[in-house]
């Protein structure tokens, strides 16, 4: 058995000589069977053993007891050990969260103060862990991702055991003598997981005795096709985004699978880690189909706002916040979320345009021109040196004010040359001799 967990360490690149590893050790049988195999392991792979237990204060005597077996097993062996405590039904209590959320937040808490920088942390977690987090997942719902399970590494987090079963880990310890504690909580049926350990999965391992190893398989699959899924997403990930945003078409042109990947990775990168559930992402969707400017309403306080053919995440029903300014080409043309500007000089006379033309001076020097969203401050002079900020603009105009911050606007700095369909500047008129510069705007979504 130990050569099997040293050719999983391997094979997934867990630990690499000079490491050093904190073991969280609650004194059972996965965790313990974990530290003693890794203090065996330690000479061959080169790395250094700590361990951590973390004392809940849930069961009284029993859970300082298990404190002081794990303290007393790690002073015999000579193994740096950490201990904390805490009330966890009363964090729970004034937190609102289950007694199982609050004792995990906790713990890991912890676990990494304890580690520090580049100090990897260790659990005990097997297959038969895997198979009941699966199959918890399929029964509330879940993707791809979801079906990955329990990874051998997440971070700095890693889970040495998940190559064996929890009956290997059990013969393990009487192989060597171990004595671990029994958490008397394990056997309540109060808790999904632990139903499933006591009823459920015995009732399929009639129908597989290899169920574990089966679903270990099925998450290994779902893994690779995942990280498959990620790394095609990634590769146009860029060319999507816009500001804080994606565009919509882009999304469309996706496959659905990476449509429903996309958005759910925009959502944990600009709203909240807290992933969108199937039937928020395929909603949105649907939303998007439309191809029309709005507002739908999100989990988590927050809503999706749709303008102009780009897509964002918003907390509430505010104003959605501007795209990233573009650098206008000169001449030539420029994109700018769902608009097309075409910039071209005009030696003879200046051709009659719409509100959606614009013409100047072609003579004078353009530094930092751009087309982009409104922004603080804002203005365009309007002659004889007078101002007049965009806001207003907007508001004479009757401009929705859900619009405004996604309004193309031609500007340098501060100042806005055109606001296209309301306004021109009175700066830079066409003198008579130069060139001009005339300007055109249209959507293209």
């Amino acid at each position: 058995m130990l050569k099997k967990v040293e050719a999983f360490i391997r094979q997934q690149a867990l630990l690499a000589s000079g490491d050093t590893v904190l073991v969280a050790c609650s004194g059972g049988p996965d965790s313990l069977a974990l530290l003693d195999m890794l203090l065996q392991l330690r000479r061959t792979l080169g790395i250094s053993v700590q361990a951590a237990h973390f004392e809940h204060g849930i069961r009284g005597e029993a859970s300082r007891a298990d404190a002081a077996f794990v303290k007393a097993f790690c002073r015999e062996r000579g193994v740096p050990f950490f201990l904390e405590s805490a009330d966890v039904p009363a964090l729970a209590r004034a937190q609102g969260i289950s007694l199982e959320l609050a004792a995990r937040e906790t713990r890991y808490d912890f676990l990494w103060r304890t580690a520090g920088e580049g100090t990897l942390v260790a659990t005990g977690h097997h297959q038969d862990d895997q198979a009941e987090t699966l199959l918890m997942r399929i029964l509330r719902g879940t993707g791809t991702d979801g079906l990955a399970g329990i990874r051998p590494k997440t971070g700095r987090l890693i889970r040495p055991f998940l190559a064996l079963s929890r009956q290997e880990i059990e013969a393990y310890c009487r192989d060597r003598g171990l004595k671990p504690r029994h958490d008397a909580t394990n056997d309540e049926l109060d808790a999904t997981r632990s139903r499933l350990r006591r009823t459920i999965l015995p009732l399929l391992r009639q129908e597989n005795p290899s169920l574990s190893r089966a679903l270990g398989i099925l998450s290994d699959i779902a893994a690779e096709e995942s990280s498959l899924l990620e790394a095609l997403l990634s590769e146009r990930w860029w060319s999507l985004r816009q500001g804080k945003g994606i565009l919509v078409e882009g999304i469309l042109a996706l496959p659905l699978a990476l449509q429903r990947r996309a958005l759910r990775r925009l959502w944990r990168e600009t709203a909240t880690e807290k992933d969108l559930d199937f039937s928020h992402v395929e909603r949105l969707l649907r939303f998007l189909a439309e191809r029309r400017n709005g507002t739908l309403s999100m989990p988590c306080g927050f809503c999706a706002l749709i303008r102009y053919g780009s897509c964002c995440f918003s907390a509430g029903e505010e104003e959605a916040e501007p795209f990233a300014a573009v650098p206008v080409t000169l001449p030539g043309v420029t994109t700018w979320g769902a608009y097309r500007l075409t910039a071209a000089p005009v030696s003879g006379k200046v051709p009659q345009g719409t509100a959606w033309d614009f013409a100047m001076d072609g003579g004078r020097s353009l530094p930092g021109l751009c087309l982009r969203g409104r922004q603080p401050g804002d203005f365009i002079l309007l002659g004889e040196g007078r101002r007049k900020k965009i806001k207003e603009v907007f508001i004479d105009g009757k401009l929705p004010r859900e619009e405004r911050a996604s309004y193309p606007l031609l500007a340098m700095g501060n100042e806005v040359l055109w606001v296209p369909g309301f306004r021109r500047s009175a700066h830079f008129p066409i003198k008579k001799g130069n060139p001009a510069l005339h300007f055109h705007l249209d959507r293209v979504q």
